[in-house]
């Protein structure tokens, strides 16, 4: 488990990969779209939250990875 400082509070994460949205979402989302975090384990949330697995599983420990169709999302392997 990997513990995370986020708003000056520590986390535990406990998934492979992590998907952050940022502000640029606001791009070409609608007005309420705020930045997330969500954790990714398996193919399934892999598709739950739209993201294709095959184009991260070769990803190794600390890479970042921007999504190519949406601005402002980025997927980040940790374990």
């Amino acid at each position: 488990m990997i513990q995370t400082i986020v708003n000056n509070n520590l986390y535990d994460v406990n998934a492979n990969f992590i998907c952050i949205g940022t502000d640029e979402i606001k791009l070409w989302s609608s007005d309420d779209a705020s930045p997330f975090v969500i954790f990714l384990n398996t193919k399934v949330d892999f598709d739950a939250n739209g993201l294709d697995y095959e184009d991260y599983a070769d990803m190794i420990v600390g890479e970042v990875r921007s999504e190519a169709n949406y601005e402002g999302i980025m997927v980040i392997r940790i374990k």
